[in-house]
């Protein structure tokens, strides 16, 4: 990175997330950006249903200091969308629970 930082991305997509799902949602994603050291939270970004209200979550976090592992020892309820900014946690570290999967069985032959 720029900055000198090594850095950490988490991912996560919509369409594994079951309030998304209950909205008929397949479109949308929560990427967090984290110090790979600190594991504080340097930037998300999200799009898709209420993005403009969770994306206070991360303001809250990056504003008050609450790092990853801050972010993933919190409950979030279920189902609901903000579970999909502690998705996104959770995969900086490969721990998603929630992943769409593509099996060989999806591919034609």
């Amino acid at each position: 990175m720029a900055s000198g930082r090594s850095v950490r991305t988490g991912e996560f997509h919509l369409i594994g997330n079951g309030r998304a799902g209950t909205m008929g949602v397949t479109q949308g994603i929560v990427l967090m950006v984290s110090d790979a050291g600190s594991r504080e939270v340097l930037g998300v970004h999200m799009m898709g249903p209420q993005a403009t209200e969770l994306i206070s979550l991360a303001t809250l976090a990056m504003e008050n200091g609450i790092d990853v592992d801050g972010i993933k020892k919190t409950v979030f309820a279920h189902p609901s969308l903000s579970e999909t900014f502690f998705e996104a946690a959770l995969a900086t570290d490969g721990e998603a629970i929630h992943l769409l999967v593509e099996s060989d069985a999806d591919e034609p032959e």
